[in-house]
């Protein structure tokens, strides 16, 4: 049988009083049950955190991708130049066979860069990239705003079998104001919004992509 013994007060603190809220709304917070609080502030906190995990893995997903496209950019840009210069040299310009050779690969090679454009392409996955970081940056400050609405309890259990206390400290959900959850969720929308906008202005990524990143990733991404 387990005896618990929290170690600090409670009761939970009060914090409407000085939000001036209406007699009407200070009564109905109060009959608010911490379950509901919980339930409220979990449910924002699992939607923040699977949007912020899609946008960690777009990020993670663009900017290899702008980092492969500039340097086709610039492998291709120093073969082409090369190879013209090669086919400005006497010696080779004298044997027509190679120096047709390098003619139409260097053609060859500035038509690619001319149609494929990489190095548009990879400044694109770079400013897509950085729209996500900072988007993923917003959802950091998100979670932190939401995680001041628990408090730790410090916590112990007595088993009276083995005669030993366990620590048994837990989080619970404070008592708030509900335009400070109203405030919450106005920022997980217009974060929403945010990601919405950016994702038809970035390079296209298919969906089976961002999916199976999603897979590889679960449980495993950086928000830093």
């Amino acid at each position: 049988m387990l005896e618990h013994t929290a170690m600090t007060n409670p009761e939970l603190p009060d914090e409407i009083a000085s939000n001036g809220m209406s007699a009407v709304e200070r009564t109905s917070m109060e009959k608010q049950s911490n379950e509901d609080r919980e339930r409220l502030v979990s449910r924002l906190r699992d939607d923040t955190s699977v949007q912020q995990a899609v946008t960690v893995v777009r990020y993670e997903i663009h900017e290899p991708r702008a980092v492969q496209w500039d340097l086709i950019a610039t492998l291709v840009a120093w073969a082409a130049a090369l190879g013209a210069a090669l086919g400005g040299v006497s010696i080779i310009a004298d044997q027509l066979l190679l120096a047709g050779v390098l003619a139409i690969a260097t053609a060859a090679l500035s038509t690619f860069l001319a149609a494929a454009k990489p190095a548009d392409k990879a400044a694109s996955h770079k400013t897509a990239s950085a729209k996500y970081r900072a988007l993923n940056s917003e959802y950091n400050s998100l979670q932190t705003d939401i995680g001041k609405l628990s408090e730790y309890v410090s916590a112990t259990a007595y088993d009276y079998e083995s005669g030993q206390l366990y620590d048994s400290s837990y989080y619970r959900i404070k008592a708030f104001n509900a335009e400070v959850l109203d405030g919450l969720e106005k920022r997980f929308r217009k974060l929403g919004d945010k990601y919405n906008e950016t994702v038809p202005k970035s390079p296209t990524i298919r969906q089976s992509v961002v999916r199976a990143a999603m897979k590889a990733t679960s449980g495993q991404l950086d928000y830093g």
